[in-house]
């Protein structure tokens, strides 16, 4: 861990500490329910708490109506980073509430992952499962260690085949406090998460151009930083990758020419150390959108004969009306472009005699000769350099 997060802390201003503790009211044994602590640039901001009241850099609520624990969720500003980082690495014996040390139930933590790089998701703005929806939300994607509680004595002791009181309490303090129910994710129960926001940038949109067909990228730069980063763009079609290509971004905004039109997109980002420090999901451009629409014709009124004499119901009558396609439709397997070649030959004499037409923008019968050799030539030398096979196709 330390190589990375050594070369990137310096981007990072403070951390703020989140965590959930219960307090056996009997034994007075305490329990930690789940923690995060965030590395944070200037601009970020922590979970949405409902009370903002912050006293001595904590801000926290309690839950004590109950008959066997009392609860606590705890939010608390970290001044320094490395302390920060120093918690995560020994996060349960450096855990004080009101100034009295706690000390935990639960003490056995495993690290992952056990190398010195983190885990690396892409914006969880939009995520309602896996380990970045219990993670504060940050468009710029997030890098992820953590500290889990393998014996499970947490989730054992709260997680039961029944619903409990205690259940409830820590139900109801996630979803006000965090926005997610830890008792849906239970698998989170005890764990500890150091998240740390992506430190190069706020936010990248990517776009598509078909003419000429290039990727637009706007780089969202964090505020005083500003460093050179390396896409790694990948093209699937199907099961083979038709682009694996690396380029270095020195602008913030600009163009990316591509070979082709990409299929299954998927964008790497890396450093200029060579880390992965970003990525984002394969996925493929919206290209056509089509809208279906269904429009009210008229009201039919229809008497039924009851026992009680007639009622009256009304039945709409829709019809719906032809489609708006945006956009043109296009299949990306490669079936679909052997398919137009064929369908859009238009030299059915010269294919016949088993002939290529190439270049037809030539602009002389000369021209189109000595464009022809030449393209013979180029196919010759293709031919005689194939090792197994070589297919040619008439594009």
């Amino acid at each position: 861990m330390n190589i990375m997060i050594n070369s990137i802390k310096k981007f990072y201003d403070k951390a703020i500490r989140t965590s959930l503790l219960a307090q056996d009211k009997l034994t007075n044994k305490w329990y930690h329910l789940f923690s995060v602590i965030e590395l944070q640039p200037e601009e970020t901001y922590p979970y949405n708490i409902p009370n903002n009241k912050w006293q001595n850099n904590c801000v926290r609520t309690i839950q004590s109506k109950l008959e066997n624990y009392t609860f606590y969720l705890n939010v608390n500003d970290i001044d320094s980073v490395a302390e920060a980082i120093s918690i995560f690495d020994d996060p349960l014996n450096v855990f004080y509430i009101d100034e009295e040390k706690i000390n935990f139930f639960n003490t056995s933590f495993t690290k992952e992952p056990s190398g010195e790089y983190p885990l690396i998701f892409s914006s969880n703005t939009h995520k309602d499962e896996g380990l970045s929806s219990v993670l504060p939300q940050r468009k710029s994607g997030i890098l992820v260690w953590c500290q889990i509680d393998s014996d499970r004595k947490t989730e054992k002791e709260f997680i039961l085949s029944s619903v409990s009181k205690e259940m409830f309490a820590i139900r109801q303090l996630t979803m006000d406090w965090l926005g997610f129910d830890l008792i849906q994710k239970s698998e989170h129960i005890g764990n500890i998460y150091l998240s740390v926001p992506n430190p190069y940038f706020r936010e990248i949109d990517v776009s598509l151009s078909t003419n000429p067909i290039c990727i637009f990228y706007k780089i969202l730069e964090r505020k005083n930083v500003s460093e050179p980063l390396i896409f790694r763009i990948i093209d699937r079609h199907g099961e083979a990758i038709a682009l694996d290509k690396t380029f270095e971004i020195q602008n913030s905004i600009d163009l990316i020419k591509l070979p082709h039109e990409p299929h299954l997109f998927e964008l790497r980002i890396y450093n200029k150390e060579n880390d992965l420090i970003a990525i984002q999901e394969p996925a493929t451009f919206v290209k056509t959108i089509q809208l279906g629409m269904s429009i009210k014709r008229a009201d039919f009124h229809v008497q039924v004969g009851t026992d009680k004499g007639n009622k009256e119901y009304v039945v709409e009558n829709f019809g719906i009306e032809e489609s708006l396609l945006i956009g043109k439709p296009q299949s990306f397997n490669a079936e679909c472009y052997f398919e137009n070649a064929e369908n859009q030959r238009k030299h059915h004499k010269h294919e016949k005699r088993k002939e290529f037409i190439f270049f037809p923008g030539a602009k002389s019968e000369l021209e189109k000769s000595q464009f022809k050799e030449r393209a013979k030539t180029i196919i010759r030398d293709i031919l005689n350099q194939s090792n197994d096979s070589c297919y040619i196709c008439d594009y």
